[in-house]
């Protein structure tokens, strides 16, 4: 038989502390204190005052099927649901997908936990 093993209030304080120290914001790396400021370029064309408006954004080629689709879950993967056009632009793919198979997940294992166990034609 196994022994009952008995802490005490002390030795469960010391872990709680050994905890606390481990998992405190200290343990983990900030941003550097002398971060230099990086100059982006402007995403949108603007025209001033006069000047000849920008350049209207170029027209990719349509690709066949396949490629079409492996492009756009590469899209998808770099750039999140901004790279979606239309009215699925602010659908929460990757959520849904998750959501719907941990229900599977749960679902079998009740459903596989429920069942009886049978060995050797007797029910166990």
């Amino acid at each position: 038989m196994a022994r009952l093993v008995r802490g005490s209030r002390l030795a469960a304080l010391a872990v709680l502390a050994v905890l606390a120290l481990g998992f405190s914001p200290s343990a983990f790396v900030g941003p550097a204190a002398s971060t230099q400021q990086v100059a982006r370029a402007s995403r949108v064309g603007m025209s001033f005052f006069g000047s000849e408006p920008p350049p209207p954004p170029k027209k990719k080629d349509e690709l066949p099927f396949p490629f079409s689709f492996l492009e756009a879950i590469n899209n998808y993967a770099s750039r999140g649901s901004g790279s979606l056009n239309g009215p699925m632009a602010g659908f929460p793919f990757v959520t849904t997908l998750f959501l719907s198979l941990l229900g599977a997940f749960i679902y079998i294992c009740f459903d596989e936990g429920s069942k009886p166990i049978i060995r050797g034609g007797k029910v166990m």
